[in-house]
């Protein structure tokens, strides 16, 4: 007998609705833990570079940051973790890469990619078994890292119980007594 409301947004929105007590909590993969917050970590992934199935990209023995500039890249908004860390990749490699498609959401991601638009670079969960049927995935975690998800709250804040519940859900290594 609760109202559950999910939102897809920018990790900055998150951080501020929690911050202002709008928020119960935010399942993000924070760069790092802003003061006035507590993190758990939930799950490590891997980043995995997409594209059809036969694209070059994925065929390559060893994918380098410098194969990967020559090719376009749907890219998710310029607030994303992901986005982020391949520019800051490409920008210390010193090189450039080129953006054909921006797009919000992995899900629309993987449509582009899929269609041919671009490569992209995607945590690993967001790939469906449904998925591997037009596209092929390679790990790039030796080039961006892997990808640490996990429950962000307000430091102090009471979580009532139907959110620990929640998270339980998530994470069945959450204790209610955090």
């Amino acid at each position: 007998h609760v109202e559950l409301m999910i939102r897809n947004q920018p990790a900055e929105e998150t951080l501020t609705m929690l911050k202002l007590g709008e928020l119960d909590f935010g399942l993000r993969s924070p760069k790092a833990v802003p003061s006035g917050c507590d993190y758990r970590r939930w799950k490590t992934f891997d980043r995995v570079l997409i594209a059809p199935r036969n694209h070059p990209a994925i065929k390559q023995d060893r994918i380098t940051l410098k194969s990967l500039s020559q090719q376009p890249f749907v890219m998710p908004w310029k607030q994303s973790t992901t986005r982020q860390l391949v520019e800051k990749a490409f920008e210390a490699a010193g090189l450039q890469y080129r953006i054909a498609l921006e797009a919000g959401g992995f899900e629309v991601i993987k449509r582009y990619a899929a269609l041919g638009l671009g490569i992209a670079v995607v945590p690993e969960f967001c790939l469906k078994p449904e998925d591997r049927k037009q596209l092929a995935s390679r790990s790039v975690r030796h080039l961006f890292d892997a990808d640490e998800y996990g429950v962000i709250t307000k430091h102090g804040r009471q979580l009532s119980q139907a959110a620990k519940m929640l998270i339980k859900e998530i994470d069945p290594g959450f204790s209610n007594e955090e």
